[in-house]
C-alpha cells in the first residue's frame, strides 16, 4: 500500500484541535429531553414490511437528493431489486438480486450473486455490465465500482479496471471527484483493513489505519471498514478497538481519524452527507445521527416522543441526504422494516437540556436488547 496522504492525518500541530473535538463528542452524547416541547424533528414513514403498500422493502440501502431509495421489495410472489421514488410509486427493475447504489441522478446499479451478473438501471433501462461481478456504487458521472475475481474493479460500461490489492478487495463507495474507498485482506490472512484510491491513480491505494490496534482480533477480524464517502472526501464506517467491538469513524481530511462514540459500546457509521452529517447504530442509542454542530444524537429522540418503545424503534441509520432525509430501519410492533424520516421546522434541541436525557436513553437501550431485531 502506498504512504501517499490526500486524507492528512493530523499533524502535531492539529493534536489540540482532534482532542477538542473527541471532547465535544463525548459531551454530545447526552441527548436533548427538549425535543417534546419543540416538536419531533424528524415524521417517520413505514416504507416495510409492516406497512400496507403494494411493495414493501424487505431491505433498503441507498438514499439520493432526489428522494429515491434503493433496495429490494416483495412483489407478492418473490423479492427483486426497485427504486422507491419520492411520488411513493416503485420503478420494479426486475432482478432478484441484491441492490448496489444509486446516484443523484436516478442511476442505479445492483448484482446477483448466483449468476455473479451486475446491472445498470439508466434512463428507465437494464443493462448487463460486461467486466464487474458485483457492482456496490455508481458516482454522478457514472464511474461504476465494485468487484471481480476478488479484487476492486472501477469503470464505466464496457471499460472497466482491475485493481489488485493484496489477496482480496472489494469497492464500497466513490464520490464525484473519483475517490474509491473499500476493504482489502491484509495480507492474505484474513485481517480486513480500509483502503482509498484515487480513481485516476489507481496503482497507489492507500491504507485507512484503524482506530487502535487490537491485539487479537481473530483470524477474520475486521481492523477497519469504510462504508461511505461524501464529496468533501470525508469517510466514515468502523474500526476494531478490541476483540470483537467495533466503533464508528469519521476520516477528516487535515484532521484525521475521529472515534465518533468512544463510550457507547459497539458502534458503527453507514452513510454521509455533503454537510458532514453521518447516521449509523450504536448499542447505547441505537440509530444515530451525528451532526459537526450538535454531535452524537438519538433518532429515537428526534420522532414523534409517542412512538418509540420496547417494540417501536429505529435501529440503524442507514443514509442520509443532503436535504437531511434518513434511510434507517428498525421494528414496529416488533417486526423490523424500513423507515423514511423526513425533516421538520422544529428547532434543534437546545444544548442546556442534554444532560437530563441520559438515563432514560440508557434504560430504553437496555431494553431492546432483550427484542429480536427483526
Amino acid at each position: 500500500m502506498s504512504g501517499q496522504e490526500l486524507i492528512a492525518f493530523a499533524p502535531k500541530g492539529q493534536e489540540t484541535l482532534m482532542q477538542q473535538r473527541l471532547s465535544v463528542l463525548a459531551a454530545c452524547l447526552v441527548l436533548s429531553a427538549s425535543r417534546a416541547a419543540a416538536g419531533p424533528m424528524y415524521t417517520i414513514t413505514d416504507l416495510g414490511r409492516t406497512s400496507s403498500r403494494n411493495y414493501p422493502f424487505n431491505a433498503a440501502n441507498s438514499l439520493n437528493n432526489l428522494g429515491q431509495i434503493g433496495g429490494t421489495v416483495f412483489d407478492g410472489t418473490r423479492n427483486q431489486v426497485a427504486i422507491y421514488n419520492p411520488d411513493g410509486t416503485m420503478t420494479l427493475l426486475g432482478s432478484t438480486g441484491d441492490f448496489g447504489g444509486l446516484n443523484n441522478l436516478g442511476q442505479a446499479v445492483f448484482y446477483s450473486d448466483n449468476s455473479y451478473t451486475s446491472y445498470l438501471y439508466s434512463g428507465g433501462t437494464v443493462t448487463q455490465l460486461t467486466g464487474i461481478y458485483r457492482a456496490t456504487a455508481i458516482n454522478d458521472s457514472g464511474l461504476i465500482v465494485g468487484n471481480s475475481s476478488n479484487q476492486t474493479e472501477f469503470g464505466t460500461p464496457g471499460a472497466f479496471t482491475t485493481v489488485a490489492i493484496n489477496c482480496n478487495s472489494v469497492a464500497a463507495g466513490v464520490n464525484n471527484s473519483g475517490i474509491v474507498i473499500g476493504t482489502y485482506e491484509n495480507g492474505c490472512n484474513r485481517y480486513w483493513s480500509g483502503y482509498w484510491m484515487d480513481s485516476a491513480h489507481p496503482q497507489n491505494p492507500s491504507s485507512i489505519p484503524p482506530l487502535s490496534y487490537p491485539t487479537d482480533q481473530g483470524r477474520y477480524g475486521e481492523i477497519s471498514s469504510p462504508v461511505a464517502i461524501n464529496n468533501r472526501n470525508e469517510i466514515v464506517g468502523s474500526s476494531g478497538v478490541s476483540q470483537g467491538v467495533a466503533h464508528a469513524f469519521l476520516l477528516e481530511p487535515g484532521v484525521g481519524l475521529i472515534d465518533l462514540c468512544p463510550s457507547c459500546g459497539a458502534s458503527a457509521a453507514y452513510g454521509i452527507n455533503n454537510h458532514g452529517d453521518i447516521v449509523g447504530h450504536t448499542t447505547l442509542t441505537a440509530g444515530f445521527l451525528y451532526t459537526p454542530s450538535l454531535g452524537l444524537l438519538d433518532l429515537n429522540s428526534l420522532v414523534d416522543p409517542s412512538w418509540p418503545n420496547d417494540h417501536n424503534f429505529i435501529w440503524d441509520g442507514i443514509a442520509i441526504n443532503d436535504s437531511g432525509q434518513i434511510l434507517a430501519d428498525g421494528a414496529v410492533n416488533g417486526f423490523g422494516t424500513v423507515f423514511l424520516l423526513n425533516p421538520t421546522e422544529s428547532a434543534a434541541p437546545e444544548p442546556s437540556t442534554w444532560a437530563g436525557a441520559l438515563m432514560p436513553l440508557l434504560a430504553m437501550a437496555a431494553r431492546r436488547k432483550s427484542t429480536a431485531r427483526r
